[in-house]
Formats: C-alpha cells, sequence, structure tokens
C-alpha cells in the first residue's frame, strides 16, 4: 500500500519542479538571445553590403556630372544610417553644403547665411532653377486678409530680376502683389508678373532691387493708387482704418542691410501687424512705431 505524501515531500516536490522550471526558461532566454543576435548581425552585413553598392553608383553618377572624374556633391546627397536608410539633412548640414559648392550664386549664398527661413529655398536652386512652375493664387484671392507672399517662394524665386534673382531682390514686386492680389482679387498678379512689368517698364534697378517708384507709379498699372504718407503714427492708423495698406520703404536695421520693402496691414493694441515678404517670423510679430519709425525712410498709402 502506497504511503500517504507527507507535507515535508510535498514542498520538496514543489522545489525541485519549480527548480526545473527556472532552467528551462533560462534556457529559453538563451536561446532566443542568440537568435537575435544573429539576426541583427545578418541585417547588419546587408546593410553594409546595400551602403557599399550604393556609394558605388553615387560616386559613378558624380564623376559622370564632373565629368573630370572629381566629386561634386549634388542637391540629392544623403547621409546613411546603420541600416542603410537615408537620412535627412539638417538645416546645418545643407548650409554647409550650399557654402562649399561652386553650384549657387553668391547673392543665394549671403541670403541662406543671412536668413536660416531660406535655406531649403537656396539648396533646391540647383534641382529647381531650371523647372517650369506652375502659379496659382487662387487660394489666397480669396482670402479676407492680406496673403504674405514671400520673395523666395519656389514658384517665383529663381526667376531672374534685376541682375540678381526674385527671391533675393524681389521685395518690391513681392510686396507690390501683395497689395493688387488683395486689393482687387486678381489672380493672376503674381510677384513674377509684376517683376516681369518692373523690369519692362524701368522701374527695376540692376544691382539694388526696385525703385521707389514702382511703388508710388508703377501701382497705376494694376489699378492701385498710392499716397505718401507722413511718418507719425496716428495719421499711419487713419489710413488703415481706412482700408488703405501702407507700404514702407526701410533702411538698415531689424528687416536689412541695405533697402527693403514691407507692408503695413493693420494694427492692434500689441503693435503693427507687418507682411515682411522675407521672413515669416517678422511677419508673425507685432511692431511697435518706435521699432519702425527708426527704419522707415518712405511710406505709402495703397488703395483703389
Amino acid at each position: 500500500m502506497k504511503e500517504p505524501m507527507t507535507d515535508a515531500r510535498r514542498k520538496q516536490l514543489y522545489r525541485i519542479k519549480k527548480r526545473k522550471r527556472r532552467k528551462q526558461c533560462i534556457r529559453v532566454a538563451l536561446r532566443m538571445a542568440v537568435l537575435c543576435f544573429l539576426v541583427l548581425f545578418a541585417v547588419q552585413k546587408t546593410a553594409d553590403l546595400l551602403r557599399v553598392d550604393d556609394s558605388d553608383r553615387m560616386e559613378d553618377a558624380e564623376q559622370s556630372y564632373s565629368g573630370q572624374g572629381g566629386k561634386t556633391r549634388t542637391n540629392t546627397e544623403k547621409t546613411w544610417g546603420v541600416f542603410g536608410k537615408a537620412d535627412v539633412l539638417t538645416q546645418e548640414d545643407k548650409l554647409h553644403s550650399i557654402e562649399e559648392s561652386d553650384e549657387y550664386p553668391d547673392q543665394l549664398k549671403e541670403l541662406a547665411e543671412k536668413n536660416s527661413e531660406t535655406i531649403d529655398f537656396v539648396y533646391d536652386y540647383p534641382e529647381m532653377k531650371d523647372k517650369k512652375q506652375t502659379i496659382d493664387l487662387s487660394q489666397e484671392a480669396k482670402t479676407d486678409t492680406v496673403p504674405l507672399l514671400l520673395q523666395w517662394d519656389e514658384r517665383w524665386g529663381y526667376m531672374p530680376y534685376s541682375g540678381g534673382l526674385l527671391g533675393y531682390t524681389g521685395c518690391g514686386p513681392t510686396n507690390l502683389a501683395m497689395v493688387v492680389l488683395y486689393l482687387t482679387g486678381d489672380k493672376t498678379v503674381t510677384p513674377a508678373s509684376v517683376a516681369e512689368y518692373a523690369e519692362s517698364a524701368g522701374y527695376s534697378v540692376p544691382g539694388s532691387g526696385s525703385s521707389w517708384t514702382l511703388i508710388s507709379e508703377g501701382c497705376e498699372h494694376y489699378g492701385i493708387h498710392a499716397e505718401e504718407v507722413p511718418m507719425d503714427e496716428d495719421r499711419i492708423k487713419a489710413k488703415l482704418d481706412e482700408g488703405c495698406l501702407i507700404i514702407i520703404n526701410v533702411g538698415p536695421g531689424d528687416f536689412t542691410d541695405s533697402g527693403h520693402f514691407i507692408t503695413i496691414i493693420g494694427y492692434d493694441r500689441d503693435g503693427f501687424i507687418i507682411n515682411d515678404s522675407n521672413s515669416r517670423t517678422n511677419s508673425k510679430k507685432r511692431w511697435s512705431y518706435e521699432q519702425l519709425s527708426r527704419q522707415m525712410r518712405n511710406l505709402w498709402a495703397m488703395y483703389n
């Protein structure tokens, strides 16, 4: 007859089973660790092979591009991660590439160095400069607010203007285009079309940008009138209250090292609201009259 199991024996068997299960778990964990290591090792080797193959193809393409067997960093070059994935270049990488390359005009290099907002625009120049752009400002023409148009928008920023590129010298046409687009709703008026008109009518100044007469006289071509406004805060606000927009020419200061056009589109208790065709950041700020007045050189109230 089988003897009944004592509590001590039962506890002993439980401990034995527990130790066995623990050993089994350890063995399974070790096998999984080895398997994971082998998989990662295989992936790494595959990535290395792909990276070498891609580097060879890039080198062949670069040698073909330069014509002399030398390497030219192209606009599509990327850095490569540990698993062979293309990493997006940082703004610092792009700026360094711009500064080191001969593909960029000096004006664009200067633009990228002075205004970090323009780095992507400048970096894309070799690839985009000869592409025909479709410009459709239908949505901008429908808005209830003055649309912010940027002179370095890729849709028009690479076109020649005033001895340079519109993205660098085109603040005059871009500000006038904003005003005309808002006051008339004419979606065919773009910075590109205004720049073409300015050059044909003699309002561009080679190497400098646009003359003041593009604003004071050239606006009539679009059915817009310009009236000089005294440099007085109350007079400026009064014109804005009448529904006018105010185009300002400013000298060296917060907006430029030389000369620049900006547009005052309104005001509130925090200051004046502007559209700066060279900076989204400046356009989001509020500006006091004191800040603007020390840089103002002339002002025109624009109306139709």
